[in-house]
């Protein structure tokens, strides 16, 4: 069962309950974990904390005599946490990263609509354009995930990112190599082009740079729209959804 705990996040600045899984907490909020409390899971008055939470600042320096074991390397199937396992994970995040991009180029092609005057046929002709796109990208295929996960463990030993590449920002990562962001600009622009629309290229960059074509900002109504993250997808809205530089 969760326990809460009311918490100020280290990456909203929200004061609010935090959500406890698997003996980390996680802000009800934006869904980033808190990094300076732990559930150790000590019983009361054993010194961690109250109720066996352990917090970053009230740490003591412990001495203690060890022995070193032989640990065998994890496997693919050791990932994540017992509430969350991987496929988890990519079914999550997958899906909100296609839903996200699909209702920006709605977004868009409302805006081309209402403030550019572009016939309303846009919004016909973008849906196959886009499914033919994700098709050939291929991130629903049966093999994709596992050709991925496995991909990531193919670094040489000693490597630096060997088990940390794997997780969660790794998928995301993936999906946004396979279908970046600025696709959701070029499928508008393609509805445009086939409904003989004097629309640029040029003239789409520069509505979305002045704000006038949701691009920049759209994570917000994207959040809006489809809701907070959650656990099983903890990559915040505006880290999924808003181009970079």
């Amino acid at each position: 069962m969760d326990d809460v705990l009311t918490l100020t996040c280290q990456f909203c600045n929200y004061e609010c309950e935090a959500v406890e899984l698997d003996g980390f907490y996680y802000c009800s909020n934006c869904r980033e974990q808190n990094l300076d409390v732990v559930d150790t899971g000590a019983e009361e008055g054993e010194g961690i904390g109250v109720g066996g939470i352990y917090l970053a600042k009230h740490k003591r320096r412990v001495y203690a005599s060890y022995e070193a074991i032989d640990v065998p390397l994890s496997t693919p199937k050791d990932f994540g946490s017992k509430g969350v396992n991987f496929d988890v994970y990519i079914k999550e995040i997958r899906l909100r990263y296609v839903m996200g991009l699909q209702i920006m180029i709605e977004l868009q092609c409302e805006a081309l609509v209402k403030e550019f005057k572009v016939t309303p046929l846009i919004c016909g002709l973008v849906g196959p354009i886009w499914l033919r796109l994700v098709s050939k990208a291929g991130i629903f295929d049966d093999n994709w995930a596992d050709k991925e996960f496995h991909d990531s463990y193919l670094q040489k030993e000693g490597e630096s990112e060997g088990k940390n590449k794997v997780g969660p920002h790794h998928i995301f990562k993936s999906l946004k190599n396979r279908i970046p962001l600025v696709c959701t600009v070029v499928v508008s622009y393609l509805a445009c082009h086939i409904a003989r629309e004097a629309i640029m290229p040029s003239d789409m960059i520069k509505w979305a740079r002045e704000g006038k074509l949701p691009y920049f900002s759209a994570f917000v109504e994207l959040e809006r729209r489809i809701g907070y993250p959650t656990i099983a997808c903890p990559i915040s809205s505006s880290y999924m959804f808003r181009p970079q530089g």
